[in-house]
């Protein structure tokens, strides 16, 4: 990509602004990614290539987490699921547009 002068590396995480304590290791993993994806998306700047990140807030529709947590969590803390297509569609709204480097998508977001 860099060679090429143009590309996208896009990351898909959770968003890492509230713990959960059922899954808080993954919570870490995600802040260590994001703070990564942080250098590298300055590191990137006026090569052509374009780093992106959505932190996902919530449970995506139809995946095999929402129906573990549906099956294993109390239903009242269930937020509604999230549409595939949103993701998809956020993502493909940074790489178009590489105006920021995130977004979010779910409660805390869009």
């Amino acid at each position: 990509m860099l060679a090429r002068g143009d590309g996208a590396v896009l990351f898909g995480l959770p968003v890492t602004g509230r713990p959960v304590p059922r899954v808080a290791n993954v919570a870490a993993v995600a802040a260590a990614t994001r703070a990564y994806l942080y250098n590298l998306h300055a590191d990137l700047a006026g090569t052509g290539v374009y780093a992106g990140l959505v932190q996902v807030a919530g449970l995506v529709g139809d995946s095999d987490a929402a129906r573990f947590v549906a099956e294993n969590w109390a239903p009242g803390s269930l937020p509604e699921p999230l549409d595939p297509a949103d993701l998809a569609a956020a993502l493909w709204d940074l790489y178009l547009k590489r105006d920021r480097l995130e977004d979010v998508v779910g409660a805390a977001g869009a």
